[in-house]
């Protein structure tokens, strides 16, 4: 009886060690889909880019153009890049969907494998038991274990919510998800996911032409969090919003401060040609 109860503890060993196995498997899986999908955005992206470039081929052409017909091309010209600078922004929310879901798989899996080693843990230390010679028939052990309700970790809370505010404004719902991004900053003042959701308001305003609202919340993202990637883009939109509202020499400062503190980065390329448009 003895040595049933030490094989089945070792069964039971051997079945969580190739638990454990398996999920330290799924990392590795993630961060290759991971990359995939970011080297999809980048296929896009250069798509983009090509086609901006082609805009702009087209732009200096009509530009010399006199009368309706060289007025009509260029609204139309510009009205196209500004449906692809809406589709660089979507870029930039598929990126930060990506990150989210990273995030919680990482958070999910930590919490699966310290659950794992728990279990571990109390089977190792749990000890053999030994019927007694005299006992006519052994019954077989069981073990109870109480299901746990569901709890959401402080981080899944977080995530949630800023992913609520990201899904908002895909779907066009600005105000809603202006809203759900103030709640984040106010429940998670200390997210390193801040500055992003200010930058994301800022986007809300400026997609309904609230440009002094705009540049307001994409100047706290620059100076309030210096060391964020968001950074390059508060700036560029920045410049876009000073160039809605016509003060164009304001625009090619920040435009100008884009190029030379970010070099060979997309925003860089994008402040170029809002310079030339600004001639």
């Amino acid at each position: 009886m003895k040595l049933k109860g030490n094989e089945n503890g070792i069964k039971t060993v051997f079945l969580v060690i190739l638990t454990m196995f398996l999920v330290s498997c799924a990392p590795q899986a993630q961060i290759d889909m991971l990359d995939r999908n970011v080297s999809g955005l980048k296929v896009e992206t250069n798509r983009m880019d090509q086609e901006l470039q082609s805009l702009k081929r087209q732009l200096s052409q009509v530009t010399g153009e006199a009368g309706q017909s060289g007025r009509k091309s260029i609204a139309r010209l510009n009205a196209r890049m500004d449906s692809l600078e809406s589709e660089l922004m979507r870029i930039n929310g598929l990126v930060d969907q990506l990150k989210y879901n990273q995030e919680r798989e990482e958070s999910e899996l930590a919490q699966l494998k310290e659950a794992i080693q728990n279990s571990l843990q109390k089977t190792a230390s749990r000890p053999t038991a030994v019927a007694p010679a005299s006992s006519v028939k052994s019954q077989p052990a069981t073990t109870t274990i109480s299901p746990k309700p569901n709890q959401v970790s402080p981080k899944e809370k977080e995530t949630d919510l800023y992913q609520e505010g990201l899904s908002l404004f895909k779907l066009k719902k600005y105000q809603d998800a202006k809203k759900a991004f103030r709640n984040f900053i106010k429940e998670h003042p200390t997210s390193p996911r801040v500055a992003n959701a200010h930058f994301w308001i800022g986007e809300c305003e400026y997609r309904l032409s609230r440009y002094e609202e705009a540049i307001l919340e994409y100047n706290k993202v620059i100076n309030k969090y210096p060391k964020s990637n968001k950074v390059p883009d508060a700036l560029l939109k920045q410049g876009f919003a000073f160039a809605k509202l016509g003060d164009k020499e304001s625009a090619r400062i920040l435009l100008k401060r884009i190029i030379k503190n970010y070099p060979n980065t997309p925003q860089a390329k994008a402040a170029k040609r809002q310079l030339k448009l600004l001639r």
